[in-house]
């Protein structure tokens, strides 16, 4: 059993790296081709879009555009603009959905940020040893916010972390490795979150999704060791690689009728882990397939005589916790 759970270690950790817990994750589609306009490098992603892969301009104040070779930009590659002192100012265009893994790391001089409302996904390390990242004034309570992107937050973050209201986007690893987080309520602005957002938080207890969010992505809670409960929404769909890999406090969970896919690994090493949820649904298959308990939430419960809306899948998550069946 130590040697299968060395392994299984170890390939958490592999994963880990692999989906940017320390930078090195970033845009996910695949690509088809490479070229170059003007300062630009970039590459043809399946989809038939382009992520910007390279810049070999001096611009002091970049807009960048929002087509190359009349086709829409929709990403900015990992490393894409990295270490480049000659910008201060950079306008990200309307379109761009994805910034990936140190994007704009080591641009010293790099004050202003504009970001589009496109945007989906902000990888690792993106803006980090920016003029912008290293001034003090734009951290509050731990944290740096870009408009409504939470950027980082200190590993010396508060026991519970207050995420603004109007937080749409919380940026790959943002607030790993903050062994003193306890609790986490994300509010409802929340669409998406990045790969190994809170990854490595070893005394966070609980956590509570936002309404409306449907992916939790790779490593997102990776080991997080002392994590007891987690609320999920019911508009949730997918559970990324590792999610909750080696969160051996797990002991349930109500998996959402509304889950569709839960990826390799979501939850290695939860040997104490049992779901709850309704028969017939994915979230049952998935347990049945996989080796962990599942039990049905049916007619022993009073608020189970018909299919769940959002009310009742918050009193059987409320049971479950509040009854101790964890």
């Amino acid at each position: 059993m130590r040697t299968l759970a060395r392994k299984s270690l170890a390939w958490v950790l592999a994963v880990l790296l692999a989906v940017g817990v320390w930078g090195m994750a970033g845009v996910s589609l695949s690509t088809v081709s490479a070229a170059t306009n003007g300062d630009y490098t970039y590459t043809t992603l399946s989809d038939g879009t382009l992520s910007i892969t390279g810049y070999t301009g001096s611009e002091r104040d970049l807009v960048i555009p929002a087509q190359l070779d009349g086709i829409p930009v929709t990403s900015i590659s990992n490393n894409a603009f990295q270490d480049n002192s000659a910008l201060y100012s950079v306008v990200i265009p309307e379109g761009i959905t994805e910034i990936g893994a140190q994007a704009f790391y080591g641009c010293g001089n790099l004050a202003d940020i504009d970001l589009p409302s496109t945007l989906e996904s902000v990888a690792a390390n993106s803006f980090e040893e920016t003029a912008c990242f290293n001034n003090p004034n734009r951290w509050f309570n731990g944290c740096l916010y870009l408009e409504d992107v939470l950027l980082c937050a200190y590993p010396e973050t508060p026991t519970n972390l207050k995420v603004w209201d109007n937080t749409r986007i919380i940026a790959g690893g943002a607030a790993a490795y903050s062994t003193n987080l306890t609790g986490l309520v994300l509010p409802d602005s929340v669409e998406f979150m990045g790969e190994g957002a809170f990854a490595y938080c070893t005394a966070l207890t609980s956590v509570t999704l936002s309404d409306g969010m449907e992916t939790i992505p790779a490593a997102a809670f990776a080991l997080c060791t002392e994590l007891r409960e987690i609320f999920l929404p019911d508009s949730l769909r997918v559970i990324g690689e590792s999610a909750f890999a080696g969160d051996v406090s797990l002991g349930a969970m109500v998996l959402p009728d509304s889950l569709e896919l839960v990826e390799a690994g979501a939850f290695e090493l939860c040997t104490g882990l049992s779901f709850y949820g309704h028969a017939g649904t994915y979230a049952q298959q998935y347990a049945n397939n996989n080796g962990f308990p599942f039990l049905v939430i049916a007619d022993g419960l009073p608020f189970m005589d018909v299919a769940p809306s959002g009310v009742y899948y918050t009193e059987a998550v409320q049971y479950v916790y509040g009854e101790g069946l964890m």
